[in-house]
C-alpha cells in the first residue's frame, strides 16, 4: 500500500484522512516507511505481535539486528549489535522501562518512538530496488515532513475499544495509520505526526564525534554495511520520559588507518 500520489510523490499527512484510517487494522504486523518528496526514505521498519502477544519493532533490510520490544510483563528495551549499522555508547542492550499506561482520554504517551528529520532519510529508489522482498506491496509509505520539522512514527498501546482520533496538536497533525490487535486487554497504534526537530541535529553531530573517536566500532560498520545504506544512531529519552530512537545516513571517508564519519547535511 503506497501513500504516493500520481506524481510518485507524497501527500502531506492530512491527506491520509481521505483513505480512511485507520489505513490498516486486524492484522498482526505493519510494515512502513518514510519517504520525502525527491525520493529517498528511511529503511523500512516493521512492526509484529507474537504469539506470546509481545510487541516488536524491527528494520526490515540493512539494520535486521535492530529490534524494539514491548512485553505483556510491561517490561519493554532495544537491543541490537556493533554490525547492525547503528551505535550507540554503552550496552547493546538498554535498561528496561515500563510500559506506559493505557490510553484512555485526550493525552497520548507512546511507549515508544522513531524520529525521522528529512536529513534523516536517504535510501534511494535504486537501493530498494535491490531488495524487492522487502520493498512490496505490503509497506506504507509515510510522506515526510521537510526541515526544519521531522516526522515521528510513535507505538501507542490502547484498551482495545479505544478509537484513536486524528487531531491537529499546535498545528501538528495527528494521523493514526495502523492498529494491530495485541491481546483482549490492548491494542497497538501506529500513530505518525510532524514536530520541530529541535536539537536532533545537534544529538547526531554529537554521535558521529563519538563514533570517529572509536576505531574498532568504525572499522565494523564499514566491513559490514552497504556504503548506501550506511548509518548511525542516536538513542535516548525525550524531555517527556519516551524512549526513541533516531537511525540516520553517514558517510565515510578513509585517509589513513581508520574511516572517518559524516554526516550528510554538511
Amino acid at each position: 500500500m503506497s501513500a504516493a500520489d500520481k506524481t510518485g510523490n507524497p501527500p502531506g499527512l492530512a491527506e491520509f484522512l481521505d483513505q480512511g484510517l485507520p489505513l490498516i487494522r486486524g492484522t498482526k504486523s505493519i510494515n512502513f516507511a518514510v519517504m520525502r518528496s525527491n525520493g529517498l526514505s528511511s529503511n523500512s521498519w516493521g512492526v509484529t505481535v507474537s504469539k506470546q502477544n509481545d510487541i516488536y519493532l524491527y528494520c526490515r533490510d540493512h539494520m535486521q539486528d535492530v529490534k524494539v520490544s514491548l512485553h505483556q510483563s510491561g517490561t519493554q528495551y532495544v537491543g541490537f549489535t556493533e554490525q547492525s549499522g547503528l551505535y550507540r555508547l554503552g550496552n547493546r542492550r538498554w535498561h528496561q522501562w515500563l510500559e506506559a499506561e493505557a490510553y484512555n482520554g485526550p493525552n497520548m504517551v507512546p511507549s515508544f518512538s522513531l524520529f525521522f528529520p528529512s536529513w534523516g532519510l536517504g535510501l534511494t529508489e535504486e537501493v530498494r530496488k535491490e531488495d524487492p522482498k522487502v520493498w512490496d506491496a505490503s509497506q506504507v509509505y509515510l510522506p515526510g515532513a521537510e526541515s526544519p520539522l521531522a516526522t515521528t512514527i510513535s507505538l501507542v498501546i490502547t484498551n482495545p475499544n479505544l478509537v484513536m482520533p486524528c487531531a491537529d496538536i499546535e498545528g501538528n497533525q495527528l494521523v493514526p495509520f495502523g492498529v494491530l490487535d495485541v491481546s483482549p486487554e490492548k491494542s497497538l497504534w501506529l500513530v505518525a505526526r510532524y514536530e520541530p526537530e529541535g536539537a536532533l541535529k545537534e544529538l547526531a553531530i554529537e554521535a558521529i564525534g563519538s563514533a570517529n573517536t572509536n576505531p574498532k566500532l568504525l572499522s565494523s560498520l564499514v566491513e559490514t554495511t552497504d556504503d548506501r545504506a550506511l548509518g548511525l544512531c542516536v538513542d535516548g529519552f525525550t524531555s517527556g520520559g519516551i524512549a526513541f530512537m533516531m537511525p540516520f545516513p553517514v558517510t565515510a571517508r578513509s585517509d589513513g588507518e581508520s574511516p572517518t564519519l559524516s554526516a550528510l547535511f554538511g
